[in-house]
Order: C-alpha cells, then structure tokens, then sequence
C-alpha cells in the first residue's frame, strides 16, 4: 500500500504534473495515514517520518521553499510541486494563492510554515501508567467527562505531528457525518526543518474578518446603542446563533472521541460564506455562515482506544512536578424548561490552579480532562469578549437565556464584569486564550454543558 520511497524517488515529480494528480497524490497520503491511525498505529510509528514513510521529509533541500536557491536542481520533491503551483519570487508561503487550472481552478489555498525541532510518534507507556493511577486516585473524573481509561493506550508526539493527524483525522469524522466544520488540509511535510502544512484559504476567516463584512451585522439599533467603532456593531442574532449551535455541534460530535482542543478560543475558529443547512438529531441547523475548526496544535483525541497527545520534554517535566488536582462537587441546581421547573443534582467542577497548570494538564497529561465542557466555556467566554459578539448576545432575549444557563447564579456577576473589562482594551493583541481561563477561574462549571445547552437549543430557546 505505500511506495517505498516515494517522495525520494526520481520520477516522483513526473508522477504528480498537473494540480489534480498532485491533490490526488495528497488525497492517498491523507487515506494511508488515517487508516494506520485506526488499524495499525505501530506500522504507523515505526513509518510516519521514514523516507519511506506516507509524508515527505527532507533536510538536505537547497530550495526550502523559496527561502533557499529557489530553481535549485536539489530541490525536495515537495518544493518541486509546489513551485508549479506558487511564485516563490513573490514569497508564496504563508500568503494565499489561487489554483489556475485543474478542477480547483478559482478556488484559493495557502500554505502555512512552523519550526520544528525533532518530529516524532512513539508510544507513551509513562503517560498510559499515570493516567491509570490519576483516574484511580480522583474517581470523581468518571462523572465529568474522562471516560474509563482501562483499555487505553497512549501515543505522543511533537506538536506538528499530532496537528497534522488529529486534523486528518477529524476531517474524515466530519465528512463521514456530512458535517462540514473542519478546515481541510491537504498535505503536511518537512523540509529543512520547517513544517509545512497546505489549507484551503476560508473566504472569510477570523473573527476579526467577519467584522469586516456588513452583512452579518445589525444596523438597526437605536441612536444610544449605535458605536462610533465599526467592530463593535453587534453581530445580527441569526449570526451568533448559528455560531453557538454549530460549535455545540462540533463539540458534541468531537466529544465521542475524548477531543481536547488545547486552545480553545476565537483564534481556532474560522468562517466562510457557505450558507449552513442539516438536520442533526432531528434539529434543523441553519445560518449564512458556515463554522470551521483550527489551530489544532495543542489537540487531543482517541481513535480505536489509542490517545493521541502531543508532549515535549519541558511539559512532561512540568506535570510529574506539578500534577493537576481536579475539584469536582455534585450540586443542586433548580432548572427551568417549558415553564416547568425541577431541582436537580449536578456534576460540577472548578479550575483553581494557575493559568498554566490548567492549560499544561489539558494539553499533554495523556489523556481526557473535562471533554466537551472545557472547551465550550472557553469558546463561548472568549467570543463573548468579542464586543460584536457579546453585544448580539445581550440584545437577543433567547440568546441571552443560553448565557445566563451556562452559569450559577452565584458566578455570573462576577464572570459578565471580567469579560466586560476586557472589551475597554481595544488592541487586539491584550486578548488571548490566557484571558480567557483568568475569567473562568474559580468559577462551578457544567460537566454536562454541552448537552445541557443542546436541551435548550432544541427546545426552542
């Protein structure tokens, strides 16, 4: 099934002339490696950066995609291919291109780049033994999103690595369900060093973009309501609703897999102008945009009972030094829906640790903390600390009940003034994912949140 030595055999460029064979050599690659992950991840370990391996890597190109002699006869097979598709005398990576011929033609791509050290994939049994004796010690875990790790097997890797699997791999999830909320990628290789990943270019992207466009934002306001600052127009209702709901879809599915995002915020999140429309469990998802998932270079997920995780020296260190103690508590909590209420008893944790406790125990303790859960909270604080955002939630009767449920009462004042002074700094580089766990931070959170919120999305709210 794979070509020994593919990407270092000398008829390997003649093989991919033209951008539709070039796509459909990426499109094996892509089917190789999710295969292995699911049916045989030790072929998959032992092979993953082999030059025989399913991807390209090779340190000795003089090309390096264009930052090198950009016409260089000792150019890797990837540069060679990727030099029909891009100038590099106009730079090329990191700044997206449109495809001019073959069955993408029009449609625009980008090629992002990052440095790496030493890529890797091994089996984990340290991580694999501690989570054994972690889920032991703290049982409460079992009630609030880490499922059983009996059966469980650990495989680390570098960040690059595990990014590139994870997103194949749920790429493939969503597109096996018709859920088109992951941003595809198309190849992912190594060269001198770098790592290289090839996306398709969102027409929209950020957060920050979708700002730019009129559409989406509501006009319509009283004089007193209306800002001076474009960015602060709020959002129309249609638009940060379908952006709720299609993140609860997301995290809902993605939960099956015990997916950890890592940085879970307004930058792992990208739009484009496809209208959204499908019925998922008997609900009817529908908007003018659609929801896409990024950034997956802290991420984590299980496939066929093996963990996936990234891990370097330094957080490994950090965590047997420093091990994450999770504060879980039952509560009673009274719930109203369709004007009936009921006192009910629910599972709910707190994060008290430090900013880096918490992120460093999700990224790379080797396995489920929180899944689901955590991850919404930090989307949904992070997007309302989008004042476009935050603005559309607070106008809208129904959307504003959603926010208030996610929340005991006796958290919610303090959560909605932390989010309302990070809007008084303007400059966009003062917010990030760090901000976003100061505000969660000693506050009771939903294990069930996810389903909780989808209760009430589904019965009309």
């Amino acid at each position: 099934m794979i070509l020994q030595n593919k990407y270092h055999d000398l008829t390997c460029c003649e093989k991919t002339r033209g951008i539709d064979n070039l796509l459909l050599q990426y499109k094996y690659d892509r089917d190789i490696i999710t295969s292995l992950m699911i049916n045989d991840p030790n072929k998959l370990i032992n092979i993953i950066w082999k030059l025989e391996g399913p991807l390209a890597i090779d340190n000795e190109c003089r090309c390096q995609m264009g930052k090198g002699d950009k016409r260089s006869a000792f150019a890797c097979a990837q540069c060679k291919s990727i030099r029909r598709l891009i100038d590099f005398r106009s730079g090329g990576i990191d700044k997206s291109f449109q495809v001019e011929c073959g069955n993408l033609v029009g449609k625009k791509l980008i090629i992002f780049s990052a440095d790496i050290i030493t890529p890797f994939l091994n089996w984990d049994e340290d991580s694999c033994r501690r989570a054994h004796s972690y889920v032991r010690q703290y049982q409460n875990l079992l009630i609030c999103g880490t499922r059983s790790v009996e059966n469980m097997r650990c495989i680390s890797g570098d960040n690059f690595t595990i990014k590139t699997l994870l997103t194949w791999m749920i790429n493939k999830f969503f597109t096996d369900k018709g859920l088109p909320h992951c941003l595809n990628m198309y190849t992912a290789f190594i060269c001198n060093d770098k790592g290289y990943s090839m996306y398709d270019m969102p027409d929209i992207g950020t957060l920050s973009e979708l700002h730019k466009i009129n559409t989406y934002h509501d006009f319509n306001l009283s004089p007193s309501m209306k800002s001076q600052h474009f960015a602060y127009t709020p959002l129309k209702n249609s638009v940060a609703r379908t952006i709720i709901i299609q993140l609860l879809v997301i995290l809902l599915e993605l939960s099956t897999i015990n997916f950890s995002h890592g940085n879970p915020s307004t930058q792992a999140l990208v739009f484009t102008k496809d209208p959204i429309s499908y019925k998922y469990d008997g609900f009817h998802v529908n908007g003018p945009i659609t929801v896409k998932l990024t950034d997956m270079w802290n991420s984590s997920a299980t496939f066929n009972n093996n963990h996936y995780f990234s891990k370097n020296l330094k957080s490994s260190m950090y965590i047997e030094r420093n091990m994450f103690i999770p504060g879980i508590a039952s509560k009673s909590i009274t719930q109203c829906l369709n004007n009936k209420c009921q006192t009910t008893t629910v599972a709910l944790y707190r994060l008290t640790n430090s900013t880096l406790d918490i992120y460093t125990a999700m990224r790379h303790i080797g396995f489920p903390l929180y899944v689901g859960s955590f991850d919404f909270y930090c989307f949904m604080v992070s997007l309302m600390c989008d004042k476009s955002f935050f603005d559309a939630v607070i106008f809208d009767k129904s959307l504003y009940r959603l926010w208030t449920e996610m929340w005991l009462i006796d958290d919610f004042q303090n959560i909605e003034c932390l989010i309302k002074e990070v809007h008084k700094i303007e400059e966009e580089t003062h917010f990030n994912s760090q901000t976003v766990i100061n505000i969660i931070r000693g506050s009771w959170l939903r294990c069930d949140i996810i389903s909780h919120m989808w209760s009430l999305i589904k019965a009309g709210w």
